[in-house]
């Protein structure tokens, strides 16, 4: 895939206190780590405290990082030629800046030397700057920097304006019976509406990190949710299964027929803001409360019916028992 010049999935962790940690293409994770006489960047087979970055977004659209130490991550040019990351600076410079590209979940960096960050084994597995190209071996999957991730609840739904849905009646099934009879009879309908409507989420930010959770609420008496999936694309969907099933006895005369129309009363794609009071669980227990804008899209019903009326049959050599 092409890769392309931005965050990416970067967004959601800049100034997150949980960190962001990277995964390389071989399944290792970037760690800050004493080599020998100075701290270095390498690739290490699990994920610890050391593991953990924190990232910020300068206005210039490149990115810093820092260790757990709070040493800030820089491009330094060895001896051999070779320009490694490493994490030895106090208060950042140039060479601590990072253009940031992305290709789908994937993120990789820019170094100052115009190189691409990368993994590379040389005795060991080291992070350096020194791929012209943006190869497998540069992009860098992300997870959550902490070891213990954080919870999140939503406790409340309140909605924007709601004066602009207009639902409208519809007939959605419809079924007939003929009485050829010289007597009354007595039939009874039964029509069901199902329908698999998809709950279309759009959050203003990403908010909780690598964490899916949702709510329901009422919308002019039917019951929605809000879905988050902890998706840096802000996007998320669920799948809500309507099933609505009405009766009703008729008594039909003779030589006369039965109509019966199952009408529902509804918009099929609305689009209502909201903001949702969130409280957050952090590793230590302590809670903070949070509160994120976003939108709903989906499907409203409001009302279910089932009409019936009679009338007569004027010829029943062309009449049917059911459309």
């Amino acid at each position: 895939m092409v890769i392309s010049k931005g965050l990416g999935a970067l967004e959601m962790y800049v100034g997150a206190e949980e960190g962001v940690a990277f995964r390389t293409d071989n399944d290792m994770y970037w760690s800050s780590c004493c080599d020998a006489y100075h701290f270095a960047v390498l690739a290490r087979d699990h994920k610890d405290h050391s593991s953990k970055f924190q990232l910020t977004l300068l206005p210039t659209g490149k990115v810093l990082l820092r260790d757990f130490r709070d040493m800030y991550l820089g491009y330094v040019l060895h001896d051999d030629g070779v320009g490694r990351i490493e994490a030895e600076k106090i208060s950042p410079d140039r060479f601590c800046e990072f253009e940031p590209f992305y290709e789908g979940e994937k993120v990789a960096l820019r170094a100052i030397n115009g190189m691409f960050v990368c993994r590379v084994f040389r005795r060991i597995h080291f992070i350096e700057a020194s791929k012209p190209t943006a190869e497998e071996c540069c992009r860098f999957r992300l997870l959550l920097g902490d070891l213990l991730y954080p919870g999140h609840d939503i406790l409340q739904v309140e909605l924007g304006d709601t004066t602009h849905i207009k639902c409208q009646s519809s007939v959605v099934k419809k079924e007939t019976f003929v009485n050829k009879t010289e007597k009354p009879l007595s039939h009874t309908f039964n029509l069901g509406w199902e329908v698999r409507a998809t709950d279309i989420t759009t959050w203003a930010r990403p908010w909780g990190l690598e964490y899916t959770t949702s709510a329901t609420f009422t919308l002019l008496g039917m019951e929605a949710t809000i879905t988050y999936n902890g998706s840096h694309l802000k996007t998320a969907s669920a799948y809500r299964n309507i099933s609505e099933k009405r009766s009703a006895t008729v008594i039909v005369p003779p030589h006369s027929r039965a109509l019966a129309q199952l009408v529902v009363t509804k918009q099929d794609q609305v689009e209502v803001s909201f903001t949702a009071d969130i409280k957050k669980i952090k590793q230590d227990g302590e809670t903070v409360m949070m509160e994120e804008r976003g939108s709903w899209k989906g499907l409203i019903y409001t009302n279910v019916v089932l009409d019936t009326k009679e009338e007569p049959v004027m010829d029943l050599d062309y009449l049917c028992t059911a459309l």
